[in-house]
């Protein structure tokens, strides 16, 4: 398998080809010392895998994950760094990588992740996956709680309306169920489509439920 290796730190490379060497069927074929030039040279020198590094070029280093997976869509990216929260790695998967080792236990992970990809594995380790996926739960409180505290300042009347709209009456009938005139019930829904930001009653029922507001 051929291996490309991208690092800022010439003794770091030196310490992963020594590693990859050691194992007898890994050929390192390209060393690259920036992001420009990984990018670049990669797309030239027929690597299996790239190891990247992303903890000096931050974003950067995402962007070049990002490029190198949509002009070699088979590539297999891994990214092998000092990060290890959870966002950081949701953005490297998100990007293109198929596997995240850190550099502390490079000399426990590295080989067998590379060897796992071999089988169109996505390897990382157990502190790395359960970083990530502490990440998206927290993520997907942070979106409840969004859509849970968005207040359109509806009020009570005009969330009643809703409510019906949504359950399929017409305004004659909401009319009928509140004792209301059809023109007050026109009124209010008025009001609702200039908090609500749409402009039709389709548009009103299907962001309310999207939304949940009712």
């Amino acid at each position: 398998m051929k291996i490309a290796i991208f690092d800022d730190h010439e003794d770091s490379i030196a310490a992963i080809e020594t590693l990859l060497k050691s194992e007898g069927s890994f050929d390192v074929v390209g060393r690259f010392y920036n992001t420009n030039a990984c990018v670049q040279k990669v797309l030239t020198c027929d690597a299996d895998v790239v190891l990247i590094d992303i903890a000096s070029s931050g974003r950067m280093g995402i962007a070049a994950i990002k490029e190198l997976r949509s002009k070699l869509p088979y590539l297999k990216i891994v990214v092998q760094t000092a990060l290890e929260d959870g966002e950081c790695v949701f953005k490297c998967i998100k990007a293109g990588a198929v596997g995240y080792v850190l550099k502390k236990n490079a000399k426990q992970w590295l080989i067998s992740t590379i060897k796992d990809l071999q089988h169109d594995g996505a390897p990382m380790a157990p502190i790395i996956a359960r970083k990530l996926f502490n990440f998206i739960y927290r993520k997907c409180d942070e979106r409840r709680s969004v859509k849970i505290n968005r207040d359109y300042q509806l009020t009570l009347r005009e969330k009643t309306i809703l409510n019906y709209l949504v359950n399929g009456l017409s305004y004659k009938m909401i009319g009928h169920e509140l004792g209301i005139s059809y023109e007050t019930i026109r009124s209010h829904m008025k009001k609702v489509y200039r908090k609500l930001e749409v402009s039709s009653l389709t548009e009103v029922v299907a962001k309310a439920i999207k939304q949940e507001i009712v």
